[in-house]
């Protein structure tokens, strides 16, 4: 995105023409993402612990000069919603049980040929499913985050009629983990946003061809 969108990142013209200076910038990028990234795993993972309200947590992951409005607030409530973390620790603890067991049984048989009783539907064998299924590790939280907001669109996709169809069964779905978030975590105080809509060019700019 930012090698088609320069000006937005206020990167000098020419900078990715250049080799030497496109690996420079895409390094840089990627670092700091890491860093972003982790940063926010940490403050998600406080947030849970400490049962904050969302408007803590929004304040807390919010750099300086974002404008934050609600569908910012439902996006991190689809972070921190329980499900989502239970989702991702069990997909990881499957495999961490599973090569557990690797290692303390080396010459442990496989699970053979498919037969009635380990034959799952349309001819799938046990080994099929295990040989398929993704060795999830806890670092990989961010892709398997990615993984289930695409498996939201595509559904959107094929519910929605429309592109405005679409866009809304994807809003209903954040705003709905807003409204849980918001119950389970309540407030003394009204919770409203300190923005209705993004106004900063580059800020609207990567949420609307980027992320949103």
């Amino acid at each position: 995105y930012a090698k088609k969108h320069p000006t937005t990142f206020k990167i000098p013209d020419g900078t990715f023409e250049d080799s030497e200076m496109s690996d420079v910038v895409t390094t840089f990028i990627k670092e700091n993402l890491t860093t972003k990234r982790g940063s926010m795993k940490q403050k998600i993972n406080h947030s849970l612990k400490t049962k904050v309200n969302i408007s803590v947590l929004a304040k807390s992951l919010a750099s300086t000069g974002h404008e934050v409005t609600a569908a910012h607030w439902a996006r991190f409530a689809f972070l921190v919603s329980t499900s989502l973390l239970l989702l991702f620790d069990s997909a990881v603890a499957v495999v961490e049980n599973r090569d557990s067991e690797i290692i303390d049984s080396p010459k442990a048989p496989g699970p053979g040929p498919a037969t009635s009783d380990n034959a799952e539907p349309n001819g799938v064998t046990v080994a099929d499913t295990i040989e398929k299924a993704r060795n999830w590790v806890s670092t990989e939280y961010w892709e398997f985050v990615d993984i289930l907001l695409r498996d939201v669109r595509q559904e959107a996709r094929t519910i929605g009629k429309t592109l405005l169809e679409r866009e809304k069964i994807v809003e209903t779905f954040f705003m709905s983990c807003l409204q849980d978030d918001m119950k389970r975590y309540s407030s003394t105080h009204s919770l409203i946003p300190t923005f209705d809509k993004v106004t900063v060019h580059w800020q609207k700019a990567i949420h609307t061809g980027l992320i949103w």
